[in-house]
């Protein structure tokens, strides 16, 4: 997510990255979370109450988890998520969407896509 000429990366390298990352219980946890509250303690005996949502909208749809939504210049709308059925298990790797909102459409016709393919292959 960060805008540098540094910092490229392919959508294999962003599967490759979800693969290993989603091998971790405690990570595939927190990308799962759909929203999270928690009291920050601050100076003077203050306590702050902060909420986080999380921005993927395939959370909550039967077989959908996430890893990271984001939106760069160069990189458009992204989405780094992945699907899972019982054995049947994809990572989807969508980058420079037309819109924030078109991920949710266009993430599930991957899989089906992919499926309709393997089905074809075999």
């Amino acid at each position: 997510g960060l805008v540098s000429p540094f910092n490229v990366s392919t959508a294999a390298d962003q599967a490759k990255l979800s693969h290993h990352l989603l091998k971790w219980e405690m990570a595939r946890e927190i990308v799962n979370t759909q929203v999270y509250t928690c009291e920050i303690e601050m100076t003077g005996n203050r306590v702050r109450k902060s909420t986080w949502e999380n921005t993927n909208k395939l959370l909550g749809k039967e077989g959908w988890g996430g890893v990271k939504t984001g939106i760069t210049t160069a990189a458009g709308y992204c989405l780094s998520s992945y699907y899972q059925k019982g054995e049947e298990a994809f990572i989807v790797i969508l980058l420079c969407s037309a819109s924030k909102e078109i991920r949710w459409v266009e993430a599930p016709q991957l899989v089906q896509w992919a499926r309709e393919i393997r089905d074809q292959e075999n």
